[in-house]
């Protein structure tokens, strides 16, 4: 899975397109908002909660990684709103130590995964 704490530009160096710069923007947002918090395991759900509540993301579930990502324990799917573009989905991992969160963009292994958050949503409008 990859991390994104690193630079999302495209390789040409010129400027990012609008969801980049939009899933960029919401991935530093997720990640100041969860700070230096350092919760136990117990506590992981209600510091990615209290992250989104204060983004105004939607907090959509939390589970067992189980093999989604090799370097976590715990994965929780956030969604944030995009104007006039697609929904931003972003991963929050509780490291295999119990203690460390990242923020990461799905990607190829976690597809599934965000595949189903989308139908999560999609059921969940249709109510």
């Amino acid at each position: 899975m990859q991390d994104i704490t690193q630079d999302i530009t495209p390789a040409t160096g010129t400027a990012q397109l609008p969801q980049q710069t939009s899933r960029k923007r919401s991935i530093e947002e997720i990640e100041t908002a969860l700070g230096e918090t350092t919760p136990d395991r117990a506590g992981f759900v209600a510091t990615v909660q209290s992250a989104a509540r204060e983004l105004d993301a939607e907090y959509l579930f939390e589970l067992p990684a189980s093999g989604l990502a090799l370097d976590c324990e715990r994965i929780a799917m956030l969604r944030m709103k995009a104007d006039d573009r697609e929904d931003i989905f972003l991963l929050v991992k509780l490291g295999a130590d119990g203690e460390t969160i990242t923020v990461a963009e799905p990607d190829e292994d976690t597809k599934g995964l965000t595949d189903f958050a989308r139908a999560f949503v999609n059921v969940l409008t249709r109510l």
